[in-house]
């Protein structure tokens, strides 16, 4: 009687198979969690900043003067990047007759689903979403690639 030693081509392309199917899906896992990180990251940063502005200009009728400089070297952030996107823009926006004070960050070059999860995502500190400049239903106006830019007004 002859004893078989060794795996056979097929037991072999099948192991493989299966370490290929595995290792897909471990890392497609990891860019989910990768990205779910990264959003709550720029969450932190958009809060951190839009509260450290609001106690540096608490004494002041408004916003007038806000930049993103200003807020650098008053020590309200540390430098103009986001986790996603581009460096963004501080600026003040004109009172109204009604005394409201508000200003708005600008953050650039976010992709399609960057966009869609920040323009629909409500934060208590936003009063309202510009989704490359457009207010009413912000998430129709996010386009492919990376090239869309969200406003937020804060109040």
């Amino acid at each position: 009687m002859k004893t078989e030693y060794g795996r056979s081509l097929l037991e072999m392309v099948g192991v493989l198979a299966i370490s290929g199917i595995l290792a897909a899906a471990a890392f497609r896992t990891f860019q989910v969690i990768q990205t779910r990180q990264h959003r709550a990251i720029a969450e932190d940063q958009l809060r951190e900043l839009a509260n450290n502005a609001k106690i540096l200009f608490s004494g002041r009728q408004s916003f007038s003067g806000i930049s993103t400089n200003y807020l650098i070297k008053a020590g309200a952030i540390k430098h103009d990047r986001f986790r996603l996107g581009g460096p963004f823009t501080a600026m003040a926006l004109p009172n109204t007759r009604d005394g409201i004070r508000s200003f708005e960050i600008t953050v650039p070059d976010l992709s399609n689903s960057d966009c869609l999860y920040f323009a629909t995502k409500r934060f208590d500190f936003v009063h309202s979403v510009k989704v490359n400049g457009f207010e009413q239903t912000p998430t129709s106006y996010c386009q492919p690639g990376t090239t869309n830019e969200l406003t937020f007004i804060i109040r």
